[in-house]
């Protein structure tokens, strides 16, 4: 039986038990997680937390809906028992009817149903790459384009481990801040405060790269969990871009972590450029569903929308 069940009624011990024994179980579901990066969450929950549907909400303008919070790029069914297109629909269908407008990312392991409801679902690109096979074997995926830019790289970079992700972060606001106005200030400091509890918990590393006179080119911050190595954040400078940094970054992670049961997962994209980048390490495509759902107008979701996370 799949019922509702608000924020401060979750059983978060039997939350996260059923998290980690999904095959399909994310960083972005544990409930540690969502208290820091959703504003409020309820669940849909079956049984005694045999499977599990977290539920990001906010009130605005007098209309109550599901929305995407930023940093959190899957979400949906989570079960430690085996996920039908059926359990799917079930559990989307017990999303209650006050919520008006639903916005939200499934997670890649789930299949989309024919919904009788009126939604509609977007796919995205989301590349990974499995680290399980040794080195020479990784490299031999990579484009042509990729290894010509990593013989550029020569050894005069270096990479370095931080305890301080403010230093990717300002680089970021430094360089693509722009693109992304809005990112609020208090947006950041409440992703730097969830990189520090990573960090805490051993889920964390932030990665730097910096050239032969010690000036900085960019760095990323992974998060780790189960057997999957995320990519949550990342920056360069323009001099970074000249260097090739990124390109050595993953290059060299994937050195260290080959023949590890481990998923490289990079986050995106469904930017083609960044994409492009991605796939060139020999990654595949992994795609999720954004699933929407609506009984308001047009205006008014645009209004919602306003403020909303981001795929890389």
């Amino acid at each position: 039986m799949i019922i509702y069940i608000e924020h401060d009624k979750i059983d978060r011990k039997k939350w996260d038990s059923c998290i980690w024994k999904s095959p399909n179980g994310l960083l972005y579901a544990f409930s540690w997680y969502l208290d820091m990066m959703c504003e409020e969450w309820d669940a849909l929950v079956e049984d005694d937390y045999v499977s599990v549907f977290p539920l990001p909400k906010r009130k605005k303008y007098g209309i109550e809906y599901i929305y995407r919070p930023l940093f959190i790029q899957q979400l949906g069914l989570f079960s430690s028992q085996l996920m039908t297109p059926e359990k799917t629909e079930q559990f989307i269908h017990s999303i209650p009817d006050n919520f008006k407008y639903v916005d939200i990312n499934l997670n890649s392991f789930m299949k989309i149903p024919d919904l009788k409801k009126n939604y509609h679902s977007n796919k995205n690109t989301n590349y990974v790459l499995e680290l399980i096979h040794d080195y020479d074997y990784l490299k031999k995926n990579y484009s042509e384009n990729l290894k010509r830019n990593l013989k550029k790289c020569g050894n005069k970079l270096k990479l370095q481990t931080q305890s301080n992700p403010e230093i990717i972060v300002n680089l970021f606001k430094e360089n693509r801040g722009k693109e992304r106005a809005s990112f609020t200030d208090a947006d950041y400091a409440k992703f730097v405060r969830l990189v520090h509890l990573c960090l805490y918990k051993h889920l964390g590393a932030v990665w730097t790269v910096y050239d032969e006179t010690n000036s900085l080119l960019g760095g990323a911050i992974f998060f780790f969990v189960k057997n999957r190595a995320t990519m949550i954040f990342s920056a360069t400078n323009q001099k970074g871009r000249e260097r090739n940094a990124m390109h050595y970054l993953f290059d060299k992670f994937i050195a260290i972590y080959q023949q590890h049961n481990m998923i490289l997962d990079f986050e995106g994209s469904n930017n083609k450029n960044l994409g492009r980048f991605y796939k060139s390490f020999g990654s595949v495509d992994s795609p999720y569903y954004t699933l929407q759902y609506s009984k308001i107008s047009k205006l008014a979701q645009l209004a919602l929308k306003m403020k909303r996370g981001f795929s890389k």
